[in-house]
């Protein structure tokens, strides 16, 4: 039983690690549309690496956000 309580610890510090570490992509937007506000949080996957870099990207929520 030990065991398997460790191993299950081992297993979500690795990846609350890799999360933490990790470069996290996150687009948030807000819209006001007759009164109300929208709000939405997306978050791209996978995370990358720190050592890495984002690659471009070419969606329509980018494209509406620069104009």
């Amino acid at each position: 039983m030990k065991l398997m309580a460790s191993a299950g610890l081992a297993f979500d510090r690795v990846h609350l690690e890799y999360l933490a570490n990790g470069k996290l992509r996150i687009n948030r937007t807000q819209r006001e549309q007759g009164g109300r506000v929208a709000w939405r949080v997306e978050r791209l996957r996978p995370n990358l690496p720190a050592s890495e870099t984002e690659p471009p990207r070419n969606d329509i929520t980018t494209q509406t956000q620069n104009q």
